[in-house]
């Protein structure tokens, strides 16, 4: 399986055409992996069992799940990392997914948010010492809603990263290094919340247990934030997106009684 995965990879080829030098996601072909329960869009031959491991996570290695902090992405203030919910108020769906971010034959399994808000891409420094590697150190001016062209030290790196099934990767040429990121993992949909609201049923949210968001995608990454298909809903209802990484679901999904 992996040498067969390696090839596709190394020749970028389509993992459900084999053929075509395109994502997945973007195959026009209306073939789906034929392995009883799955019928996703990879090639049965590619298939991979959603318990194979050969990633670990960061929360795994005994990182902390508490991620939150008054710091946020260039030019814009990350909002809506809440902590806990109170009676009354609304659980709100951020864009995160679960994923794979590859280095130098290193592979960790984490969150990653689909920032729309954000013009560069961020890392905790969990995820940078779990992968074994540093960065080049440099000066970054950040400006967020509570402090403008701030000097911070960073470290800038180079990722790669995939789905949780590894059938779609991307390069980030361009990440930086901060202590925690500002996202709660709270705001991550379970796939029980998709059963409250009958127009996302047939959507396929993963069951990973991962503890934390350890990077950030931000805006200038198209390919990881265009929408392949949407889903929504009445007024005032959550929406799902399709992505290269999966489906999002983004907006209010419950009140707490």
């Amino acid at each position: 399986m992996e040498d067969r995965l390696k090839i596709v990879r190394d020749k970028g080829l389509c993992f459900n055409c084999l053929s075509g030098k395109h994502f997945a996601a973007r195959c026009k072909s209306t073939w789906t992996c034929s392995v009883p329960g799955c019928g996703k869009k990879h090639s049965k031959l590619l298939h991979r069992s959603a318990s194979s491991g050969n990633c670990d996570s960061v929360a795994e290695a005994g990182r902390s799940n508490a991620v939150v902090e008054a710091e946020a992405s260039v030019l814009c203030d990350f909002i809506g990392a809440g902590g806990s919910i109170g009676a009354g108020n609304l659980r709100v769906a951020l864009p995160i997914v679960p994923a794979k971010v590859r280095v130098l034959g290193r592979c960790v399994k984490t969150c990653a948010l689909l920032d729309t808000g954000s013009t560069n891409s961020f890392c905790s420094a969990a995820l940078l010492k779990h992968l074994g590697i540093t960065g080049i150190k440099q000066s970054l001016s950040l400006t967020t809603l509570g402090m403008k062209d701030s000097i911070v030290q960073t470290e800038k790196v180079r990722l790669q990263v995939m789905d949780i099934d590894e059938y779609n990767a991307l390069d980030l040429p361009c990440v930086f290094m901060r202590a925690q990121l500002p996202v709660h993992i709270g705001n991550w949909a379970q796939s029980q919340d998709i059963n409250l609201w009958p127009h996302l049923d047939g959507i396929d949210l993963p069951q990973v247990s991962i503890g934390e968001v350890s990077l950030l995608i931000n805006q200038n990454t198209t390919a990881a934030l265009t929408p392949f298909k949407v889903k929504i809903g009445a007024s005032g209802a959550p929406y799902a997106v399709k992505t290269l990484l999966g489906w999002t679901l983004n907006g209010p999904l419950s009140v707490s009684s």
